[in-house]
C-alpha cells in the first residue's frame, strides 16, 4: 500500500511532462514549470527561436516565451543549467527514494550495559519504558515496575498488534482513497496525449499551409517576370522617347545656326522613327487589354477561418480550478466567434471579457 501511495505522487507531482518519467536534475523555467534538465536542453535545441540581438525559448506546457539577450552563438546547455533547481521538489525525491531503498532502519536497543561491565540488558522498566541490566533495576528503579524483557516482550505484544492493526486500517482507508488518484492520472495522461496529437496535426496543417504559400509567392515571382517580358518592347520605346527629349533640349539650346540645322534633319527622322515604334505598342497595348493578377483564396479555408473561435478548454471536476471548469464560463461555448475577436480579446489569465 505504501508502495503504491509512493508510485502516485510520484507520477502526479514528481513526473517530468516531457519524458513522463521521475525527474532527472529537475530545473524551473521562469513560468515555474519543472522539467528534467535532459529534456528540456532536448526541447530549447528543437524548439529556439533566433534573432538579431536575443532568442525567444516557449515553456513545453504554457508556450510562455522566455527573452534572453544573445548576439552570437546561445549556448543552450550552459544557460539551461543555471536555471534554478526547486529545493522542494529535489527534498521530496530524496525522501521518497530513502524510503523505497529502506535505508531508514529500526532504531536499535542496546543489549549490553555500558554502566555495569556490559552485563546483558535483560529487565525492563515499564514505568521509563527502558531496558537495563539487573543491577540498574535493583540501583535505580526499586519503586518502578520492573520484570524481564522476555516477559515484556509477551506484555505489550498485543499492544503492537492494535497499533498495526490501527495503521493497516487507515492505509486500506488510504487505498480507497488514492483511486481517485489512479483515475485522474489516467485522465491526464490522456489529456496530454490528446493535446499532443492535436497539436501535431495543427503543426502538420501550418506545415501544409506554408508550403502552399511558399508556391503561391513563386506563382506571383513567375507571373511578374512573364508580365516584365511582355512589356519590354513597351519600356524600349518610352526609353527611346525619353532619349529623343534630351537630344531635343540640348539641340534647342546649340547657339550656332549651322550644327542646328545639321541635327534639325536627322532628330526629325529619329522622333518620327520613335513616334512610330511607340505608337504600334500603344496599339497592341489596348488590343492585350488591361492586365492584372489577384488571390483567390480557397473557399473551405476562409469558412473555417469565420468560425473558428477557441482551440478548446479543460473539463475540470478539481476543487479549487473553478477558472478552468465550465461553471466559471456563462455559457459552455462562450468563446470568440471569429480570428478577428480572438486577435483583440484581453490576454490577462482567466479573464472571459472581449472587445469588439
Amino acid at each position: 500500500m505504501a508502495k503504491r501511495l509512493v508510485n502516485n505522487l510520484k507520477d502526479e507531482y514528481l513526473s517530468c511532462s516531457i519524458c513522463l518519467d521521475q525527474y532527472r536534475q529537475p530545473k524551473t523555467l521562469p513560468c515555474d514549470h519543472i522539467f528534467c534538465q535532459e529534456c528540456l536542453s532536448s526541447h530549447v535545441v528543437q524548439n529556439i527561436h533566433t534573432h538579431k540581438t536575443h532568442v525567444e525559448i516557449s515553456c513545453p506546457l504554457c508556450r510562455k516565451k522566455t527573452s534572453i539577450k544573445s548576439k552570437g552563438n546561445f549556448d543552450v546547455e550552459a544557460w539551461v543549467n543555471t536555471l534554478p533547481t526547486d529545493s522542494l521538489v529535489g527534498s521530496l525525491m530524496k525522501t521518497l527514494n530513502m524510503h523505497e531503498r529502506g535505508t531508514r532502519s529500526p532504531e536499535v536497543l542496546p543489549k549490553l550495559c555500558e554502566s555495569h561491565g556490559g552485563k546483558p540488558c535483560d529487565a525492563y522498566c515499564f514505568t521509563h519504558a527502558q531496558l537495563m541490566c539487573w543491577e540498574c533495576a535493583a540501583r535505580d528503579h526499586r519503586i518502578c515496575s520492573v520484570d524481564s524483557a522476555d516477559k515484556a516482550k509477551h506484555l505489550v505484544q498485543p499492544e503492537i498488534e492494535s497499533m498495526k492493526k490501527t495503521v493497516e486500517n487507515h492505509l486500506a482507508r488510504a487505498r480507497e482513497l488514492s483511486k481517485s488518484d489512479e483515475t485522474f492520472k489516467n485522465s491526464k495522461v490522456k489529456v496530454l496525449n490528446d493535446l499532443q496529437d492535436f497539436e501535431r496535426r495543427l503543426d502538420k496543417v501550418y506545415t501544409s499551409a506554408k508550403h502552399q504559400l511558399c508556391l503561391l509567392k513563386s506563382e506571383v515571382e513567375k507571373v511578374t517576370k512573364m508580365h516584365l517580358d511582355e512589356r519590354k518592347n513597351f519600356y524600349d520605346a518610352v526609353q527611346s522617347l525619353l532619349e529623343l527629349k534630351c537630344s531635343i533640349e540640348i539641340m534647342a539650346n546649340e547657339s550656332e545656326a549651322t550644327k542646328l540645322f545639321a541635327l534639325l534633319e536627322k532628330m526629325k527622322k529619329d522622333v518620327e522613327h520613335g513616334v512610330d515604334k511607340f505608337q504600334k505598342i500603344e496599339k497592341e497595348n489596348e488590343s492585350c487589354g488591361e492586365q492584372y493578377i489577384k488571390f483567390v483564396g480557397d473557399g473551405t479555408l476562409k469558412n473555417f477561418l469565420a468560425m473558428y473561435s477557441s482551440v478548446g478548454f479543460i473539463d475540470s471536476n478539481v476543487p479549487g480550478s473553478s477558472s478552468l471548469s465550465l461553471e466559471s464560463m456563462p455559457t459552455p461555448r462562450a468563446a470568440p466567434v471569429s480570428l478577428s475577436h480572438i486577435f483583440k480579446r484581453s490576454k490577462s489569465v482567466g479573464s472571459t471579457k472581449a472587445t469588439d
